[in-house]
């Protein structure tokens, strides 16, 4: 069932709206209608999530209570993910939505490392990153966010928040409202009622590597603090989760240490200089011929640890296709083709580069 919003019409996105939304986890019963339906909707594929529900068991039988969690992006005000991202993929929106472009990104995963939320995921099928983007398709057509609709108990609210009148300024105003990781500064525009300090905080909880439905081990495990930092809860364990990979892998060692030596090899000829110690030719031939050639290595590492080297290649071609007029034409195919500026060698670009507008030439 589609719902329009009422505080809003079909418009692109307005500078004076700030988009919000607050996570009743009172309301929560942990039936995954929203990560179902945000699968569903942006075509997710296995493996990845854009938002997930977090279950927490917290008690000893007969005792025991599970309490649940809506995890995803925070939609920062001040997002860490935006301004370490080489080539503006991730970028804010001037209604406060947090989104990303699929065909810029060339899968540095430098967001990924950015994000404190660990909200930020590889899309095996593009290679380029993916997250909740607030349903934004959907919010420029009038339409609340596919989880809003969904959602049986109505635990997931949206508005805005420069709107005193809104629902969910009048739900921050009433009630409790908290953050994950407030301490880092990134001032969410996601906020949660009723969310329990085990579901909220990851050091709180222990993770016993596995859940309520498999044996799930983690990628890199979650540890307690020694003394003196938080400690988890007595008789508080995580019950579900989604697993969550390192980014990285070998090739990241690899490139730090050729970057090293190719740094060190300029660094002792510019030491031997600087204190008049006599270089000779061979010397200097070694240096520049070592450093160099390491250097160039970490180029090549690095090219060869992104997920779309293909979109690096692209953004330097001569027949470069990010400003292609495809992108802003989409389906006008006649008028797009005659006024291409690569038409000479769209046939190339289209085959080569996996341009997802070059379909319509096929």
């Amino acid at each position: 069932m589609i719902e329009t919003l009422d505080v809003i019409s079909p418009s692109p996105p307005q500078p004076g709206v700030r988009w919000g939304k607050v996570l009743d986890q009172n309301k929560c019963i942990g039936c995954h209608a929203c990560s179902t339906a945000c699968k569903s909707e942006n075509e997710v594929p296995l493996g990845v999530n854009r938002t997930f529900v977090k279950a927490v068991e917290v008690g000893v039988y007969p005792e025991v209570n599970r309490f649940f969690q809506v995890t995803r992006c925070n939609q920062c005000t001040d997002a860490p993910c935006v301004p370490v991202c080489p080539v503006e993929a991730m970028f804010i929106r001037p209604d406060g939505i947090v989104d990303f472009d699929r065909e810029r990104c060339i899968g540095c995963k430098a967001c990924m490392a950015a994000c404190p939320y660990d909200a930020i995921n590889i899309n095996p099928e593009f290679h380029s990153i993916e997250k909740c983007n607030f349903c934004a398709h959907r919010i420029d057509q009038g339409l609340e966010p596919a989880c809003v609709v969904v959602c049986p108990t109505e635990a997931i609210v949206v508005g805005d928040l420069n709107d005193p009148n809104s629902e969910v300024s009048r739900l921050i105003a009433r009630n409790k409202a908290e953050v994950r990781k407030p301490e880092k500064g990134t001032s969410p525009k996601v906020f949660y009622l009723g969310a329990h300090e085990a579901t909220l905080n990851p050091s709180v909880a222990a993770y016993t590597g596995g859940n309520m439905w498999s044996e799930q081990k983690e990628g890199y495990p979650v540890e307690t603090l020694e003394a003196g930092g938080v400690q988890s809860l007595p008789n508080a364990r995580v019950a579900y989760e989604v697993p969550h990979r390192p980014p990285w892998d070998w090739r990241v060692s690899l490139y730090t240490w050729t970057k090293s030596i190719a740094g060190g090899a300029f660094m002792i000829y510019a030491l031997l200089k600087l204190f008049g110690i006599a270089v000779d030719q061979t010397w200097t031939l070694a240096t520049s011929v070592i450093g160099g050639f390491f250097l160039a290595a970490t180029g090549v590492i690095l090219i060869f640890d992104l997920e779309k080297p293909w979109a690096f290649y692209r953004r330097s071609s001569p027949v470069s296709c990010v400003n292609c007029p495809l992108r802003r034409m989409k389906g006008q195919v006649t008028q797009a083709f005659t006024t291409c500026s690569m038409a000479g060698s769209v046939d190339f670009c289209c085959s080569f580069f996996h341009c997802q507008y070059s379909s319509i030439f096929r």
